[in-house]
């Protein structure tokens, strides 16, 4: 049996019902000419009547998500747990070739947003002052314009985690 997890409709389990074993030459989803390899595709029939084909990967994920009895919440967990740790990587790689100052303002964004997500306000506010001190450089450089929008969505998210975090005085400055 097999579990598979989808953004609009949640889990569903499922039953592997027939294997495409690898085509010679064949590129991902069993294409013609592909330059992957061979790429074997397992049937799966969802207990709502739905059929999937499947690569391996996905099939060892699956097959552990059920084995492991993964639930919703469980899943969606470490689907965000895996995005947060792409923007930390993010935030350390973006600093390596210059010019991507923006984006790592973007990335200290995200990260507090997802901060944020998580009622964790204080490391909200840590990122968005990261954030607003790169795009404040920037604008003070004049790669940014005085009126740059980044800078106000900033400032505005600034307000909203110090109204998480409880400070109405410091969000209303901000706002």
């Amino acid at each position: 049996r097999v579990r598979r997890f989808y953004a609009l409709h949640g889990a569903c389990d499922g039953t592997v019902v027939a294997w495409l074993p690898p085509v010679p030459g064949a590129g991902a989803g069993g294409e013609a000419g592909g330059d992957d390899g061979e790429v074997a595709l397992w049937r799966v029939l969802h207990d709502d009547g739905d059929v999937e084909e499947v690569e391996e990967d996905e099939l060892d994920e699956a097959l552990a998500a059920h084995r492991e009895d993964r639930t919703l919440a469980q899943e969606t967990e470490l689907v965000l747990e895996a995005g947060w740790e792409a923007l930390e990587m993010a935030i350390h790689l973006f600093p390596l070739v210059s010019g991507n100052e923006v984006q790592l303002a973007e990335a200290h964004e995200r990260l507090a947003d997802a901060a944020l997500l998580n009622e964790q306000p204080h490391r909200a506010l840590e990122e968005l002052h990261k954030a607003r001190a790169l795009l404040h450089a920037l604008r003070d450089r004049k790669v940014l314009p005085h009126d740059d929008r980044h800078l106000a969505d900033v400032d505005f998210s600034l307000g909203i985690a110090q109204l998480q975090a409880g400070d109405a005085a410091a969000a209303h400055r901000a706002l």
